[in-house]
């Protein structure tokens, strides 16, 4: 159920993931980190040829695996985001 509600607050929350990375004031360090990390991986996987479910045998059924790997980057970020406002917002609190 987690996934699913993530999925669905993904538009919302890249958005306001975006505006903080690149802001001067955005979250923490490691966020942006990772945030970097795992756009690496994913754009590494799409551009290699080697694929879980190649293209070149499947024809459009390759793209599958492309497209779950960029929705679970997504969902990723998010969830990453929602940790690090949600340790931000403790921290004010204190």
């Amino acid at each position: 159920m987690q996934w699913f509600q993530s999925a669905r607050d993904v538009p919302t929350l890249l958005r306001h993931t975006a505006s903080a990375v690149f802001s001067q004031s955005g979250v923490e360090w490691m966020f942006r980190f990772r945030f970097i990390i795992f756009s690496l991986v994913a754009l590494i996987y799409l551009v290699v040829p080697f694929d879980l479910v190649p293209e070149m045998l499947l024809g459009i059924f390759g793209l599958i695996d492309d497209f779950l790997i960029i929705l679970a980057l997504a969902i990723r970020i998010c969830i990453e985001y929602r940790l690090q406002v949600a340790a931000l917002a403790a921290a004010a609190r204190l």
